[in-house]
């Protein structure tokens, strides 16, 4: 993804922003980051936020493009005990998801 500048395998029509930058370790990749963009399958999120808190500066904002429930508790994301720390400190975007749309630009449907 960081030679192509894009997501070949899932989005290969939608290129990254210039601003983009790629890291392959959480605490580089947060360390200076005001925003924090998760788009993990639902369920990888909880562990993905456990695993990102420690990382987080207390003005970091946090959004997910995750959808579906939890496979252990049945709960929806926004419902989980581990999204309540993460909707305090920023946005919550529950579903729908419109990737393919938003990443080419497009409104969606």
């Amino acid at each position: 993804m960081r030679r192509a500048r894009r997501n070949v395998r899932y989005l290969p029509d939608a290129g990254f922003p210039v601003a983009l930058q790629i890291a392959d370790d959480l605490r580089r990749a947060l360390e200076s980051a005001r925003d924090a963009l998760i788009a993990v399958p639902s369920h990888a999120f909880r562990a993905t936020l456990e695993s990102i808190k420690p990382f987080l500066s207390p003005e970091t904002r946090i959004a997910w493009a995750t959808k579906g429930f939890e496979i252990a508790t049945g709960l929806c994301r926004t419902r989980s005990p581990t999204s309540y720390w993460a909707c305090g400190r920023g946005r919550c975007y529950p579903d729908p998801t419109f990737a393919k749309e938003v990443g080419a630009g497009l409104p969606p449907p």
